[in-house]
Formats: structure tokens, C-alpha cells, sequence
């Protein structure tokens, strides 16, 4: 235990930073995997019927998407469209798709969709992050 105090001790506020990005990292990515191994049954269940065919995804992804574990790719997609409409229906994903037409789901859903959907987001965005911080300290970290 001595030896990890005097190790955080030891640290300046560059590597604080890459510590607290990491550890922000270690969190969100399990957080995310769970969430979206919860979610996925539930939402294909509901939504495959409704948008699972042309035009909104080609031939080759009707068959691609079928499987594990490319059909998380299209529960990623579904819960973004369900959390924020306005701005997937911007995508080309959905490009036909009108704001009325988003299939109603219950308020519970929408929610953890959004949820899901803003996690998932900060997480890339952190992630980013961390990858600049990683090439900034091996570039220019010179002790």
C-alpha cells in the first residue's frame, strides 16, 4: 500500500491527467458492454420488424447484421435513433426516415436509449482523448 501512495506522489499534472483519462476508460468501456449486451434483445425484438430492411440497410448488411457480433453494430444504430431522432435521422443511415415515422417505444426505452446513446459518445470521446494524451507523452515527454 506504501509503495502505491508514494507512486501517486509522485506524479505530475500531465501524468494525473493520463491516469484519470485511463481510469474514466477502465469504467465506461465495461459499463458500455453490459448495457449493450442488456439492451440488444430487447431492442431487435421491437425494431427488426420495422426498420431491419431495405432502404435503410443494403443487401449485403441484411445478411451481415443477422449474426453475432455484427448485429450490435445495428443495435448501436437503433438506440441512437431511438434516443435522439433529430440528429440520426441527419445521418444517411436513415436519410428517408421522417421524425414521425420513428417507431414509438415506451418511455423506459427511450430513456435507457438515450442514456446508452450519451455514455457512448463521451466514451469515444474520451477515448480520443487518452489516444492524443498517449501520443503527446511519447512524442514530447522527455525526462
Amino acid at each position: 500500500m506504501q509503495d502505491i501512495n508514494n507512486l501517486f506522489d509522485n506524479l505530475d499534472i500531465f501524468d494525473a491527467i493520463g491516469v484519470g483519462l485511463f481510469l474514466c476508460l477502465l469504467f465506461l468501456l465495461p459499463t458500455l458492454l453490459v448495457f449493450l449486451f442488456s439492451m440488444h434483445n430487447k431492442i431487435i425484438k421491437q425494431l427488426d420488424p420495422i426498420l431491419f430492411k431495405e432502404p435503410w440497410f443494403n443487401a449485403s448488411q441484411l445478411i451481415m447484421f443477422q449474426s453475432w457480433p455484427l448485429s450490435f453494430f445495428k443495435s448501436v444504430n437503433y438506440m441512437l435513433l431511438i434516443g435522439f431522432p433529430a440528429l440520426t435521422l441527419k445521418t444517411n443511415k436513415f436519410h428517408d426516415l421522417k421524425i414521425k415515422d420513428v417507431p414509438a417505444v415506451s418511455g423506459k426505452l427511450k430513456m435507457l436509449c438515450k442514456i446508452y446513446s450519451t455514455l457512448h459518445i463521451f466514451t469515444v470521446l474520451i477515448t480520443i482523448i487518452f489516444f492524443i494524451y498517449i501520443v503527446w507523452y511519447f512524442l514530447f515527454n522527455i525526462k
